[in-house]
């Protein structure tokens, strides 16, 4: 127990300040549920009796005079909504009231006052009792006193005359004692029971209030004396603990601070207080520190091989210089393999200048390209398109073993390898040749080579020719890169030289061309005559279509539908017939015009499906225009086709024949009149 609280130890100050903060936090809990408990009973009385008394009684007190304001319009006007009214406040607001004050009532600090309430329900169960019979009065006699108010017009002699007014009397009479006499009592006799109820609960409830107030500030005094003497006391602690702390982080956080800077101190002793963990950390940071700067200047002056280990796999610094390195390594690599074909293609360059014919072209190219990749063997093709129907790949130059070899050969579209990649325009990189496929002989034997790389001489989608190479080592990326980049060079003189080849045949061509073009122009031009002529037929034709739109558009209704029945254009027709204009019924759905009842039905839905599968529709229409107004059509409904025979839209043309639906109607209600 006394290692946990050794002051000389920055534990023992730690663990002593949380005794402190303990025993203070103990205090102020005592302190507050003492005055809390105190508080809570005052605040339950507030919140059980002395808020909700004083709702109930005003609640009673204003249902009463509503109740009675509503009785009093019934008998006035007769009018069972009145009456309504009044038993719907009585179930509303009276009812429930009554109900919380029983509640409320045992609640209540002396007998005199639940007397009070007791009495005060019973006398408004009486006030609703005399209502009720007031009621049963009015609905009993009303008939009668009616009858009398009725004789006042229609007296036909004096004696009359009287005997109503005396019924009017006494009906009237006894209405008013019942609502002024013992209603307006017992209406009385509650305000002045339940009002000072009230008020008396105001007052205590201003008492309650100004006791919890003066609880809180007691409990608030005593929690800032206790926390101001903990913080004293705490402060003291802390004070010790940041010295003795200070103390001991001097000089492992100066050590660190060296280590942020990049400097290398010497090692740190060891430390006898807790902190000795962290000067252990921090010789250990600084062997690895050492061993990672070394490693980082080898890989600096391109030693890549140099041994280094990680402290572990969680060692960022450490693994980050391995990575370094073996990205290094391969950044180098690249470089020489970039350096190497950027030499290759700038040679192959300097020899495509430099040559006089396509023949001494090709055998320097196919022997360069033998030598620079260390391959065995290589041919050379080139398209001979002379005749396009049967165009064949000739080989034009061989080279194997450091000399030139005199061979022919000429292959077909899609035969063998080379055909093939000559049809798919994509080179081929093969490391296991058939045994058959090609043997390579030499003083000591025959072998079959392990790799063959066949690359298509290719500019923009044209084939010119294609390479073939074998090698007893497979060929790497880098070479297989080079050979493609180094084609499209090869393809490019290839290309120009059968372009200069062409263009003398073209010039040729061109003199045979001139003559067969003048014999031509003369038969366009009886061409252009025809067509002007077949022009003006059409114009004319057209014009007569215009005419026989417009006449339409002028007589009849137009309207036109998507296949959904979306509304997309009308004329001036139809819009007159049916009061709308084009902004608010364009984009909607024809269901507008028609009965919402028949909107859904089977028949509407077939009616448009019949129309999508290009059906017409003829017939006499009941539609409905703006605000309702029934309009007679009758219209066709006709699918219009696309230049596929595809119903693409629905058009209706129609003839308001309203006047002509009314006319009968009209002549038979004259005649019934």
């Amino acid at each position: 127990m006394r290692s946990v609280f050794d002051y000389k130890k920055i534990t023992g100050k730690i663990n002593l300040m949380a005794l402190v903060i303990l025993m203070a936090f103990a205090i102020l809990l005592l302190v507050f549920y003492t005055q809390n408990s105190s508080m809570l009973t005052s605040l339950k009385t507030i919140q059980d009796l002395r808020v909700p008394f004083p709702i109930v009684t005003s609640d009673l007190v204003s249902g009463a005079n509503r109740v009675a304001a509503s009785q009093r319009a019934f008998l006035m006007t007769g009018e069972d909504r009145f009456r309504q009214e009044r038993i719907d406040i009585w179930r509303t607001q009276m009812e429930p009231s009554m109900t919380e004050l029983e509640r409320l009532e045992p609640l209540l600090d002396s007998q005199k006052k639940r007397d009070t309430v007791r009495v005060a329900l019973e006398k408004i169960r009486q006030y609703r009792e005399e209502q009720e019979a007031t009621d049963r009065f009015f609905l009993e006699n009303r008939e009668a006193a009616a009858f009398g108010y009725e004789r006042l017009d229609t007296a036909a002699s004096r004696s009359q005359l009287v005997e109503s007014l005396k019924v009017k009397a006494g009906f009237d009479k006894e209405i008013n004692g019942r609502v002024t006499g013992q209603a307006s009592a017992l209406r009385k006799e509650i305000r002045e029971l339940l009002l000072p109820l009230n008020n008396s609960q105001e007052v205590a409830l201003r008492a309650d209030v100004e006791g919890a107030t003066a609880s809180i500030n007691r409990t608030n005094l005593i929690a800032v004396v206790v926390a101001l003497g903990a913080a004293l006391a705490i402060l003291g602690v802390l004070i010790a603990v940041a010295r003795a702390f200070g103390q001991a982080v001097a000089e492992p956080t100066g050590f660190l601070a060296k280590l942020a800077r990049g400097i290398m101190p010497d090692a740190l002793e060891a430390a006898s207080h807790e902190l000795n963990p962290i000067v252990q950390s921090g010789n250990v940071l600084l062997g690895n520190l050492r061993k990672a700067s070394g490693f980082a200047l080898e890989i600096g002056e391109g030693k890549y091989d140099h041994v280094f280990e990680a402290a572990g796999k969680d060692d960022v610094l450490g693994n980050s210089l391995l990575q370094m390195r073996e990205k290094l390594r391969y950044v180098s690599q690249e470089d020489k393999r970039r350096n190497w074909i950027s030499e290759g293609l700038a040679h192959f360059s300097q020899i495509s200048r430099t040559y006089d014919n396509l023949a001494t072209l090709s055998d320097t190219i196919i022997s360069g390209l033998v030598k620079y990749l260390g391959v065995n063997q290589g041919w050379l093709y080139i398209v001979n398109n002379e005749n396009p129907e049967n165009a064949e790949l000739e080989l034009v130059a061989c080279y194997a073993w450091d000399r030139k070899k005199h061979l022919q050969k000429r292959i077909s579209l899609g035969e063998g390898l080379a055909g093939q990649v000559w049809q798919e325009g994509e080179g081929v990189c093969l490391t296991s040749l058939p045994a058959d496929y090609l043997k390579i002989t030499s003083g000591c034997g025959e072998a079959n080579p392990c790799c063959l790389l066949i690359q298509p001489l290719k500019v923009s989608d044209n084939i010119y020719g294609i390479i073939e190479l074998v090698s007893f080592q497979p060929l790497e990326a880098h070479h297989r890169e080079f050979v493609e980049k180094v084609s499209e060079n090869i393809a490019s003189i290839i290309a120009g030289a059968k372009t200069q080849e062409r263009t003398q045949n073209l010039l040729q061509a061109s003199q045979q061309f001139a003559e067969e073009l003048r014999a031509q122009e003369e038969e366009i031009r009886q061409n252009m005559e025809e067509l002007t002529t077949t022009q003006e037929e059409m114009a004319r034709k057209e014009a007569e279509s215009v005419s026989i739109m417009v006449a339409i558009d002028n007589s009849m209704a137009y309207i036109e539908f998507d296949l959904q029945g979306n509304i997309l254009n009308a004329n001036a027709l139809f819009l007159h017939a049916t009061g709308y204009v084009l902004g608010e019924i364009q984009g909607k759905h024809h269901r507008i015009f028609i009965d919402p009842a028949q909107a859904n039905s089977r028949e509407y839905l077939q009616f448009w499906a019949d129309l999508r599968a290009g059906i017409i529709q003829q017939g006499e229409f009941c539609r409905f225009g703006k605000g309702r107004k029934e309009v007679w059509l009758s219209a066709s409904y006709t699918p219009v086709l696309n230049q596929n025979g595809e119903v693409c839209k629905i058009i209706k043309i129609a003839r308001d024949i309203t006047d002509l639906k009314r006319q009968p109607l009209e002549s038979a209600d004259a005649q019934n009149a």
